[in-house]
């Protein structure tokens, strides 16, 4: 991942290997949720997560009772 602020600069840069797990959209979910940890890592007021996931951007959280 790579953070970039508003003028392109680079804030951060982050990459880690990963163990094989069979499907795209569980490296893209992984990778997305590390990105967010981050930035509240940093304790910054705004992010923009970009991702070519679709299916993975889209999906709906539901909490359970």
């Amino acid at each position: 991942m790579a953070a970039i602020d508003s003028c392109g600069h680079l804030l951060h840069a982050f990459g880690t290997p990963i163990q094989f797990v069979g499907k795209a959209i569980a490296v893209e979910t992984l990778a997305i949720l590390e990105a967010m940890k981050r930035a509240l890592q940093k304790s910054w007021s705004k992010a923009h997560i970009l991702s070519n996931a679709k299916n993975v951007i889209q999906i709906k959280y539901c909490k359970r009772s």
